[in-house]
């Protein structure tokens, strides 16, 4: 599905630790599938709430989750195949994650640092 341009859920958020075996499977499998494809990543760093899927989705044209109040859970990805003349890539790879400094992850009175 993700070939076909179907966003993936690469990271459960609401787990505590990165399911490295998980990533790199997916990883190793669409490598497989692209054979000897040039691919290009992208992803936001942020806050949360400031506006990382919005921006992606308006950027790429593509469908991450959004709306007021919800933030992004994990990490999620989309392939999309680039135009024939448009770049050096043949395919785009977009990595949306959930933003820094989540509130409910602050009862642990972490130190901030900007």
């Amino acid at each position: 599905l993700l070939v076909a341009g179907y966003p993936l859920e690469l990271m459960d958020g609401d787990a505590s630790h990165v399911p490295m075996t998980w990533v790199k499977a997916v990883l190793d499998e669409l490598h497989k599938l692209l054979k000897n494809a040039h691919l290009f990543v992208v992803s936001v760093l942020g806050i949360q709430s400031s506006g990382k899927s919005t921006l992606l989705n308006t950027m790429f044209g593509i469908r991450f989750a959004v709306s007021a109040g919800r933030c992004t859970r994990g990490a999620f990805i989309q392939l999309l195949k680039m135009h024939k003349g448009s770049g050096p890539s043949d395919y785009l790879l977009v990595v949306d994650t959930e933003g820094l400094r989540a509130p409910e992850l602050d009862s642990q009175k972490m130190l901030r640092h900007d």
